[in-house]
């Protein structure tokens, strides 16, 4: 993926962290994983269809999903991720894609989401079509969180 299709993707992560979640995230240096990957304890995964094709995933640990739903969830102790839990996280991953769908129609590349899945569990791997992704790690004061971006043009 070129660098201008990957940017509308990692601003809105950072916004919406920021807005929703009250959560200065500080981005590391991105890297090239290949299939299949290692995701976190909770993973919510957004496919994407359109210009481009695959899936985006944000994952973390089990500490950091329940913190960050405490934030989603206006400050509200989350000690286990319920349904309720679970919607908040949902949510953010809504949020991020919707703002990158933006951002990308801004520059001619126009995608639809579907509605997000969050999966659980240990050393659980993702395998996809593509041979190789972007992950964009960020940390912040709950944790760590991984970004990645499994997407192809519709066209490749």
């Amino acid at each position: 993926m070129r660098a201008e299709h990957v940017n509308p993707f990692i601003q809105s992560f950072s916004y919406i962290f920021k807005n929703v979640a009250g959560l200065d995230v500080v981005m590391g240096k991105a890297f090239i994983r290949s299939n299949p990957i290692i995701i976190g304890e909770i993973s919510i995964i957004v496919g994407v269809t359109g210009d481009l094709r695959g899936q985006v995933v944000v994952s973390m640990s089990t500490e950091t999903a329940l913190k960050l739903a405490s934030r989603m969830m206006m400050g509200i102790e989350v000690l286990t991720l319920d349904e309720i839990s679970k919607s908040a996280l949902s949510e953010i991953g809504n949020m991020i894609l919707g703002n990158s769908a933006t951002g990308l129609y801004n520059l001619n590349i126009k995608i639809d989401i579907t509605p997000p899945n969050i999966i659980t569990g240990k050393s659980m791997e993702l395998s996809s079509s593509l041979k190789k992704n972007i992950t964009i790690p960020f940390e912040s004061d709950i944790g760590k969180i991984d970004f990645d971006i499994l997407l192809k043009y519709k066209d490749n």
